[in-house]
């Protein structure tokens, strides 16, 4: 365990929770977090509450780091929304730092896929973390595994936010075990669901190859209600 992070444990078990001298701590551990590609909710949320307790040390570019980590680790657990349960929003909540972010969840979370790849490119800091885009995508497979017995290439394309002919997706289908068919369809699933997930899918007037937003919603929110 590296130094910072035993400092930032001790905070966390002891007084330091209540202690303003313990931000610039909190800080070098969250600059740690964006590096490598880790992640601590608890040491995340710590800093926003003492934001609360000294507001004369909040800064803005670490509200915005602290919401970028949960926005990639938000689903199926909603740490995105407990971050901003910390940011009263007569203060917070009309920042550009913070709205920027809030539409962008709320594009994964009423999977708005494709309009959520389409904004992220305008926000460099958010597409610099490491690992996010990654985790982003494994949502939205665990997604298109529940609403889909089978889809196009095509369409999983826009969902993931990738060319539809290039290596990286194949390498997604390869990674979930999907087995593309000679007519470039992409097999979801093999189980004795299938029948009846592409009856709700044709039954809805939708193609097999669609899903609408408001129905990928549903299925999101029975899958979080289950886990």
């Amino acid at each position: 365990m590296s130094d910072v992070k035993a400092a930032v444990r001790q905070i966390l078990g002891g007084e330091g929770l209540y202690s303003a001298d313990s931000l610039q701590t909190l800080e070098e551990y969250l600059d740690q977090q964006w590096a490598n590609d880790t992640y601590d909710v608890e040491a995340n949320l710590t800093i926003l509450k003492l934001y609360l307790m000294y507001p004369q040390h909040m800064k803005k570019d670490r509200v915005r780091q602290i919401l970028v980590k949960a926005l990639g680790a938000t689903f199926p657990q909603n740490d995105f929304q407990l971050c901003m349960y910390q940011l009263p929003p007569n203060r917070f909540r009309d920042m550009p730092e913070v709205t920027e972010l809030v539409r962008l969840a709320a594009k994964l979370d009423t999977c708005d896929f494709k309009g959520f790849w389409s904004d992220l490119d305008k926000y460099p800091d958010v597409v610099s973390c490491p690992g996010l885009r990654a985790k982003v995508r494994t949502f939205i497979c665990g997604v298109v595994a529940t609403a889909y017995a089978a889809l196009s290439r095509e369409a999983l394309s826009e969902y993931v936010g990738l060319p539809p002919g290039s290596a990286e997706l194949s390498a997604l289908i390869k990674q979930h075990g999907w087995r593309e068919e000679a007519n470039g369809e992409l097999r979801i699933s093999e189980s004795e669901d299938d029948r009846v997930k592409d009856v709700l899918v044709k039954g809805e007037g939708a193609t097999k190859e669609r899903i609408s937003p408001d129905k990928l919603r549903t299925v999101l929110n029975s899958v979080a209600s289950v886990r």
